[in-house]
């Protein structure tokens, strides 16, 4: 049974007490610095391989991606943030085609933004 060991060491580390998570979490001070992570995915089945055609649906979810991009600030100002900046974008694209199904493209982005929180409500 020694197999067993190192099975049990994991399955107790990830039952572990929620209060001992809780100890090491630290809240942001207010107006500080905040970086904040946000992810997006499109796939669409493409209809047409032919270059031209991929370069303009890729082209079109690209825009799509910055411009939602470009909103997340306003969600985050209209919510928690006095101020926002989108710090950095990226966006990549693949075109997956498996034997027997249409091919498909993927576009994936990732966003920095930094935020400055607004002070939290005083507790009544």
């Amino acid at each position: 049974m020694p197999h067993l060991k190192p099975a049990l060491l994991v399955l107790a580390a990830l039952t572990a007490s929620p209060a001992f998570a809780d100890d090491l979490t630290v809240a942001a001070p207010p107006g500080g610095p905040v970086a904040v992570n946000v992810s997006y995915a499109i796939n669409e089945t493409i209809l047409s391989t032919e270059p031209e055609a991929l370069a303009a649906l890729d082209s079109t979810h690209r825009k799509t991606l910055m411009l939602r991009a470009e909103g997340e600030c306003a969600e985050f100002l209209a919510t928690i943030a006095t101020d926002c900046a989108v710090s950095g974008i990226s966006i990549s694209t693949q075109v997956n085609s498996y034997p027997g199904q249409p091919p498909t493209l993927y576009v994936n982005s990732n966003v920095t933004l930094q935020i400055a929180l607004r002070d939290a409500p005083a507790a009544p």
